[in-house]
């Protein structure tokens, strides 16, 4: 028995289509078209929108990038302070360090401090 022997078409189709037709899916699916699309300037502004859209995003990223600029320099600035603030102690160290030693030492012991001083003049 032939499957299509009770199935009656409102469609006059040749013998060679109809053996497609019937098993193709959505073969009865309409599209529609309102006729209307976007004019020039419409494309426009939209093309405008999406590029300042853009430009707002590149702006902000470039704002964020500034901000870490201006903090790396302080940062820098503080090492640089630090840095000159060891470099101060270590002269005070040393200092410090070179006159005790100097007191404390076997020859500074024997010395006698004077009991006047005077400079030479020419």
């Amino acid at each position: 028995m032939n499957i299509n022997s009770n199935f009656m078409t409102r469609r006059v189709v040749s013998h060679s289509e109809s053996s497609t037709l019937i098993w193709r899916k959505n073969r009865n699916r309409a599209s529609t078209f309102s006729g209307r699309s976007f004019g020039v300037l419409s494309h426009t502004m939209i093309a405008l929108a999406i590029v300042m859209a853009f430009g707002l995003i590149y702006l902000t990223q470039a704002g964020r990038i500034a901000s870490y600029d201006y903090e790396a320099e302080r940062m820098d600035q503080k090492i640089a302070e630090l840095t000159a603030l060891k470099e101060d102690m270590a002269v005070e160290n040393a200092r410090v360090t070179a006159i005790s030693q100097i007191e404390n030492s076997a020859t500074a012991k024997e010395m006698v401090k004077p009991t006047e001083v005077g400079f030479v003049s020419e």
